[in-house]
């Protein structure tokens, strides 16, 4: 109990300003060897797609200039070309200082199934909540009611410390993924 007090304390006790020096964006990338992605949309404003291996590879990008330390919707939309299980990662960009997260929460997917995107479920005895894996550590889950989007749960991602799910796409059918970003400050170890 002690330490998630104090993890949370640590977590929202600093919410800074972005220097250039301080820049950490949004990163989601969606991967399958063979369902191209293509009709790429969103109705969010600095995003940024970037296709690649003939489109089967989608990085979508949230410039960092434009995240908030407050929970910010955001959305894209996509249309697969076949069939099949698209991985799909949310995590922070390159670069960022070691004390600056990305947090996520509130995850769905219309047209596509994207399951536990509230990260409330969890896995017996594993840090991470079901349907998700990566490198998570449990200082990445964060369990606080009044600072989630919704429910009691969400996670905190960097370049390389990213969350991966998977989801069932078919063929021709628009997937439009949404989800709340916000930009997460911890204060330095002492």
């Amino acid at each position: 109990m002690k330490k998630n007090i104090l993890k949370l304390t640590l977590l929202f006790l600093v919410s800074l300003s972005l220097s250039a020096m301080d820049s950490i964006g949004s990163s989601v990338r969606l991967l399958n060897q063979e369902v191209v992605m293509s009709e790429v949309s969103t109705s969010s404003a600095n995003v940024s797609f970037k296709q690649k291996k003939e489109g089967r590879r989608l990085d979508v990008t949230i410039d960092s200039a434009f995240l908030s330390s407050d929970w910010v919707p955001h959305s894209f939309t996509f249309t697969p070309s076949a069939s099949g299980r698209v991985n799909i990662e949310f995590r922070g960009t390159k670069g960022a200082p070691e004390n600056l997260y990305i947090a996520y929460d509130s995850l769905t997917a219309e047209g596509a199934v994207l399951r536990n995107g509230s990260f409330e479920d969890f896995a017996p005895e594993k840090p991470n909540p079901k349907f998700w894996w990566g490198g998570f550590k449990q200082e990445q889950v964060i369990k606080h009611s009044e600072h989630a989007q919704s429910g009691s749960t969400f996670v905190l991602t960097r370049y390389g410390q990213g969350v991966r799910t998977n989801m069932q796409v078919t063929a021709n059918q628009p997937v439009t993924i949404s989800y709340y970003i916000r930009r997460v400050t911890l204060a330095p170890a002492k």
